[in-house]
């Protein structure tokens, strides 16, 4: 919503510079401030957990190409014997597995302990019987029973557009002449 407020703003500003509107920029810029002020404000005030959950899904739809969607890629026959380094996660069936290291950041500041519990309580933690990690095997590249925050996928992303990878075949146009 901010950045359609940043894209209002700066068709007023070409508007303006065009005399279009009979404004001045100052004058746009204080009208701006108050829709913010009063869009802000209009908003419910957001728990902890609430903040994570966001900040994780922001997470999670920036760095999609990072992601392993794992079935794919084992079924593609193209092996790693290694999990590559800039890997953000690993999506595993209706799994999203994280490490720690990756889920602090994709929480970006928030207490990791906190959100956690509310992951857990909202229902979209998968874990096992008095932990919050869940043991995954993954074959393909030889890691047994390693210990994953694994979230559940549908239950994360619901509400939210997660983009899927667009292969278009190229098609040159030409023209008749």
């Amino acid at each position: 919503a901010l950045r359609r407020f940043a894209l209002v703003m700066t068709v007023g500003i070409l508007a303006i510079e065009h005399k279009i509107l009979p404004f001045t920029e100052d004058v746009l810029c204080y009208a701006m401030e108050t829709v913010i002020s009063a869009w802000l404000s209009a908003l419910p005030p957001l728990c902890e957990g609430e903040r994570a959950l966001a900040a994780i899904r922001h997470y999670v739809l920036k760095n999609t190409a990072q992601i392993l969607d794992y079935d794919s890629w084992e079924n593609s026959g193209f092996l790693l014997s290694v999990i590559p380094h800039s890997m953000k996660a690993i999506q595993k069936r209706d799994l999203l597995l994280f490490t720690q290291e990756q889920l602090q950041e994709a929480c970006n500041g928030m207490p990791l302990r906190e959100t956690l519990h509310y992951l857990r309580d909202q229902g979209m933690l998968k874990r096992e019987k008095d932990k919050m990690t869940y043991r995954v095997d993954i074959q393909a590249l030889n890691v047994k029973r390693v210990a994953f925050y694994a979230l559940k996928v549908h239950d994360l992303m619901s509400g939210c557009d997660m983009p899927e990878p667009e292969f278009e075949e190229y098609i040159p146009e030409f023209d008749d002449e």
